[in-house]
Parts: structure tokens; C-alpha cells; sequence
């Protein structure tokens, strides 16, 4: 069955206006969000429906429509958490290092380490430079990757796996100071 543009279009059109109210108070009862937050999972939610013709083979697009915006939600759920744990982690090693008074030594060293691992960022392809910073500073999954650039999730991993191991190679490979 080849199915038009226009038709994928409005059968998306029609199911979003009857299932995006309902799917907000839903996300907003069951995991505890704000409306304004319940609205990004869902429009989320479209934008990845409207990305694929699933929606124009289902029978009951409704089921469908929830369990990916409950797995959206579980995943910014863990997310959220991981960041938080980031977060605290870096917060009680800054206050470690308040009283730690680090050695001068140590702060040499980890001096050279940064300029070790940026040097090697600079120097690796731009494509998987970005993949990294996308995972490691912005927080993205590979799976989110993925879809933003376009590419499958394995050929993401093994950007991402090859640009931590140049970091790793260029630390090992750095002159040690004593």
C-alpha cells in the first residue's frame, strides 16, 4: 500500500488533535510533570511518529501513542536522575577540593591532562568530535544522536568508542613530568 505525503500529513494531523490533549493530562497525572513539560514529551513523541509512516499501519494508534510517551518520560526520568547525580558528585568534589588544598603538583598534572585531551579533541575528525561532545556534554543518548545526525546508533557508538579511546591513547601517551 504506497500511501501519499499529504495523506501521512493528515492522518498525523487528525491523530495528534485527537490524542495530544489526552496524552498531556496522562504524562502530567502519572509522572508528575508540568504541563509545559508533558507538552515537549508529547510534541516529541509526534516528532518522532511523523519521522516514520507507523502511525498509518496501526490499529490502535492510541496504545501506541502512550507507551512511547511513557518510555520518553522513563527516559528523561533517568536521564534527569543521572544528571542530578552528575551534578552532586561534581558539587562534593568541588567542596573536597575547598579543603583539600591540592598540591601544586597535582594541579600541574592535571593541567597537562586537559591540555592532553584537548589537543586530542582538536585533532580527531570534526564528525566524531561532535558525536562525543553531543554524548558527553550535552547529555544526548546514542539513540538521540542518532536521530539528529541521521545516522544509525551503531555507527554512533563506534564514533563515540573511538574518540574516547583517542582521549585515552593521547593521556597514555603524554610525557610524564616528575
Amino acid at each position: 500500500m504506497s500511501i501519499g505525503t499529504e495523506e501521512k500529513d493528515q492522518r498525523i494531523r487528525e491523530v495528534y488533535s485527537r490524542y495530544r490533549d489526552e496524552l498531556c493530562h496522562y504524562l502530567a497525572r502519572h509522572y508528575t510533570l508540568d504541563p509545559a513539560e508533558a507538552e515537549d514529551v508529547v510534541q516529541a513523541v509526534f516528532t518522532r511518529v511523523a519521522e516514520t509512516n507507523i502511525v498509518l499501519t496501526l490499529d490502535n494508534p492510541r496504545a501506541f501513542l502512550y507507551k512511547m510517551a511513557a518510555n520518553t518520560c522513563i527516559d528523561l526520568k533517568r536521564r534527569d536522575k543521572v544528571r542530578a547525580s552528575y551534578q552532586t558528585q561534581v558539587v562534593e568534589s568541588d567542596e573536597e577540593r575547598e579543603f583539600d588544598h591540592t598540591d601544586p603538583a597535582r594541579e600541574v598534572e592535571a593541567d597537562q591532562q586537559l591540555r592532553c585531551v584537548t589537543d586530542a579533541l582538536r585533532t580527531m575528525p570534526e564528525k566524531r568530535r561532535r558525536l562525543l561532545l553531543m554524548n558527553r556534554l550535552d547529555g544526548l543518548s546514542y539513540a538521540e544522536i542518532a536521530r539528529r545526525e541521521k545516522l544509525s546508533e551503531t555507527v554512533v557508538r563506534k564514533h563515540i568508542f573511538k574518540a574516547l579511546a583517542d582521549c585515552q591513547k593521547a593521556l597514555q601517551n603524554q610525557p610524564k613530568h616528575n
